[in-house]
């Protein structure tokens, strides 16, 4: 019916809402997206703040006072191991490696 804001197609699939449902509506949408805020800030805040100095332990590690670091995705040679070239002599590519991440 033109004129008295009531739709038979808006029936037909359920739109047709009182003033009470769509603030009841507009109400549970904005506490929706403030809980989800809060989680998110909430979920941010759990990986804590590391300050301090760091050092290389070795190519994928570094301490921070006496946390260790390791890298993700990263994997270098331990500190001391020792690799061969493709002419079989021998070489330091921990020492390299920790090196290079200093």
């Amino acid at each position: 019916m033109p004129g008295t804001g009531y739709d038979r197609d808006a029936e037909r699939i359920g739109l047709n809402l009182s003033r009470v449902q769509r603030r009841l509506g507009l109400a549970v949408f904005v506490v929706s997206i403030l809980l989800g805020m809060l989680l998110a800030s909430w979920a941010k805040s759990e990986g804590a703040l590391i300050t301090g100095k760091g050092a290389a332990k070795d190519g994928n590690s570094v301490l921070i006072g006496s946390l260790e670091l390791r890298l993700f995705g990263i994997d270098a040679p331990e500190r001391d191991q020792e690799c061969k070239r493709a002419d079989g002599k021998p070489w330091s590519c921990g020492f390299e490696a920790t090196r290079a991440l200093r």
